[in-house]
C-alpha cells in the first residue's frame, strides 16, 4: 500500500515578525514599558551571568537602561541593544577595555 506524500508548510502559532516588530515599536517609544517587559528577564539573564551576583545584575541592568534613555534617538532595535550592553557591563569589560588593571582592580596607578 501506497501513502500519498503531501508536502505542507508548518504554519507557526505566532508570528515571530509580527511579534518583533511590535516589540521595536513599543521599545522605540515607551522604555518604561520596555523595563517592565524585559528587565526582569534581562536581570535574570545577568544574575546567571554573573555566576549569582545580585549587586552586578542591578547594576548592569539599570546602567543599561540609563545609557538606552540617552541614546534612544540612535538605537534601533533596543532590545539587542540592551542585551549587549548589560552583558558588557556584567562582565566589568565595557570601559577601559585596552588599558592595562592594576592589581587592586583600578584602571592605572599613581
Amino acid at each position: 500500500m501506497t501513502l500519498p506524500l503531501t508536502f505542507r508548510l508548518p504554519q507557526a502559532s505566532i508570528s515571530v515578525t509580527r511579534v518583533d516588530s511590535e516589540l521595536q515599536d513599543q521599545a522605540a517609544h515607551d522604555f518604561e514599558r520596555l523595563f517592565r517587559d524585559i528587565g526582569p528577564v534581562l536581570w535574570r539573564a545577568i544574575y546567571a551571568y554573573s555566576g549569582g551576583r545580585r549587586v552586578v545584575a542591578d547594576d548592569a541592568v539599570a546602567e543599561a537602561f540609563s545609557r538606552a534613555l540617552e541614546r534612544r534617538d540612535t538605537i534601533r532595535n533596543p532590545v539587542p541593544w540592551l542585551y549587549r550592553t548589560a552583558f558588557r557591563l556584567g562582565r566589568g569589560g565595557d570601559e577601559d577595555r585596552g588599558a592595562p588593571r592594576a592589581p587592586d582592580g583600578g584602571a592605572g596607578s599613581r
